[in-house]
């Protein structure tokens, strides 16, 4: 199967609504998406995602250079953490 997409691009599973970071997409007839935070990763028929946009990357945490920033319950921890009133 020869993709659309190169490795490292974010698309959107139209299925479940949800913003994943492309991991590969050679010798599968599916795509192995990952959520731009980490964790497990799900298979996505390639019929079932578009680019995700802008505003869908931003809502997700992806910096525009890129990076991604920790989700709300891990920027709460780190920051009680620094104001040294632990976890």
């Amino acid at each position: 199967m020869t993709s659309d997409y190169r490795p490292g691009v974010y698309l959107v599973d139209r299925r479940t609504h949800r913003v994943g970071r492309l991991m590969e997409a050679n010798g599968s007839p599916y795509y192995l998406l990952r959520a731009p935070t980490g964790g497990r990763e799900w298979e996505c028929p390639p019929s079932a995602v578009r680019l995700a946009t802008e505003r869908e990357r931003r809502a997700a945490g992806i910096a525009a250079n890129g990076t991604v920033r920790p989700p709300p319950r891990e920027l709460s921890a780190m920051a009680r953490h620094a104001a040294g009133t632990g976890w």
